[in-house]
């Protein structure tokens, strides 16, 4: 698959999972930049413009290196939020959960022994 600079969306492909077992998840998130069209010749000119940003929060299967979810959220979202979304859209049982410190929160743990006891 091919991103162009002019990509509306990343549709990432499913993957199958090897194990269908349980997963060791790995979470992040990552800002992206918006850029419109013209976004060259803001740089090219120095003319202020707000730029819009993005937050990716994406997990993967470490076993795997599988990607099991991901989420698009407005840049000021609290990563430590995003874990139940990003439960809801993994099937398979949660063996192992790894996070940055961002996600050291009391919500998380209870999000994961909810899901996965």
């Amino acid at each position: 698959s091919t991103l162009s600079r002019r990509a509306k969306s990343l549709e990432l492909p499913a993957q199958p999972h090897a194990t269908g077992g349980p997963i060791h998840l790995l979470v992040d998130s990552s800002g992206l930049k918006l850029s419109g069209p013209g976004e060259w010749l803001v740089e090219k000119h120095g003319t202020s413009k707000r730029r819009s940003w993005r937050k990716l929060h994406i997990g993967f299967d470490a076993l795997t290196n599988r990607i099991v979810a991901s989420i698009l959220t407005s840049h000021d979202v609290d990563d430590a939020s995003q874990v139940e979304p990003l439960l809801d859209r993994i099937a398979e049982p949660v063996k192992v959960f790894v996070g940055d410190g961002g996600y050291d929160r009391t919500g998380v743990y209870t999000a994961l022994d909810k899901r996965h006891p």
